[in-house]
């Protein structure tokens, strides 16, 4: 004899989970929805694959939608359009016209963000790596300079000196 009390999950849950997932349901907001906590909504989905798998499915169309919307709207697009005159509060003529809305750049950003997002092209944090900084050994940096100035034009080195000149009356 199976001890506990009966579950409250019903077979027609699933088509209620759809079509809930399909208007972008969190797990959270299902659980609220049967009035059940959230872990119960979760041993739903094991016991249930029928569940589980209505969920899915409705969370993946609304997904695949929305990103569809905002490709779209990313990269600008036309559609048809029923366009009415009037006169005086009477329709006198209807036509059909191309609507065409530019790309957002807005809506492109936020694609290439999540898209790139492993490649870093277009995350909005930028990791950077850092190399320790090393004493200078003054001699060295005297060195250097001097080959520097020796590979220089008798030009160059005349504009470097009216710069030092001039930096240092200013």
């Amino acid at each position: 004899m199976a001890g506990g009390r009966p579950t409250l999950y019903k077979p027609e849950y699933c088509q209620l989970a759809y079509n809930y997932c399909l208007l972008c349901a969190t797990d959270k907001e299902l659980a609220t929805f049967f009035d059940v906590e959230e872990s119960t909504l979760n041993l739903w989905k094991v016991k249930n694959p029928e569940f589980m798998e209505a969920i899915s499915r409705g969370k993946d169309i609304a997904d695949a939608e929305i990103a569809q919307s905002l490709f779209h709207r990313a990269k600008g697009y036309s559609h048809k359009e029923l366009v009415t005159a009037t006169f005086q509060g009477k329709i006198t003529d209807t036509m059909e016209v191309d609507k065409y809305y530019p790309p957002d750049t807005e809506a492109a950003k936020f694609w290439l963000k999540n898209r790139r997002r492993k490649h870093g092209d277009w995350a909005d944090k930028v990791e950077l790596d850092v190399v320790a900084r090393q004493e200078i050994d003054p001699e060295q940096l005297k060195y250097e300079i001097k080959m520097l100035i020796e590979e220089l034009t008798d030009a160059d080195k005349l504009d470097i000196q009216g710069l030092l000149t001039d930096g240092n009356n200013g």
